[in-house]
């Protein structure tokens, strides 16, 4: 990883989410002795000079974060959370995208997400997975987006330099695709605690 592209990059975790389909409290659910919002702070900091924190509420999650930010649009959903968090970015910064309930992002494949990342031809990177659909988190987004129109996260690539990393790329730092495994319901953290996402 490129310090330079170190200095700029800040981490955003969202948590601002309803958490109906798991029953609320999902950013401190505990796995394996650590809320779940933990195992994201510690996965992406490496990468980032500083944390924020983006959510629909003030709550104590016992973690740094430089800036918390709250939604003013709550339950709008991700893509709106993200559009008004990059209006508190600075022109030459980057946002290093993540969910609090993604407690598996794997650090190699973050270190391959920064070092493919050229800030001076892309705007943003995502992942796609062997259906193409988008895996938007976690990415890389530029400040230049901040000035979008977007309702979906989709609406990021729109008329926009996008770098968007295949299966057969990002599969050699994350085999099995952990990063992206999400956890929606309760039944899902269970699994992780027999380790069995």
């Amino acid at each position: 990883m490129k310090n330079c592209f170190y200095k700029l990059t800040i981490g955003l975790i969202l948590a601002g989410g309803e958490a109906r389909r798991f029953g609320g409290g999902k950013c401190q659910a505990i796995l394996q002795g650590k809320p779940l919002i933990q195992w994201v702070y510690e996965s992406i900091k490496p990468f980032t000079f500083e944390i924020w924190l983006s959510v629909k509420k003030q709550e104590d999650f016992g973690l740094t974060f430089t800036k918390v930010i709250k939604d003013p649009f709550p339950g709008a959903g991700p893509a709106v959370a993200l559009r008004e968090t990059l209006k508190h970015v600075a022109n030459n910064k980057v946002l290093l995208v993540t969910s609090c309930d993604q407690p598996l992002i794997q650090k190699k494949l973050l270190k391959g997400l920064v070092s493919f990342f050229d800030p001076h031809q892309y705007e943003i990177a995502v992942f796609i997975d062997e259906k193409g659909k988008i895996l938007p988190f976690p990415g890389l987004y530029k400040a230049s987006l901040k000035n979008k129109k977007v309702n979906a996260l989709r609406d990021f690539l729109k008329n926009t330099k996008a770098l968007i990393i295949k299966p057969e790329l990002w599969r050699k730092w994350d085999p099995k695709g952990l990063s992206f495994y999400n956890i929606n319901y309760r039944k899902d953290l269970e699994r992780l605690e027999k380790g069995t996402p």
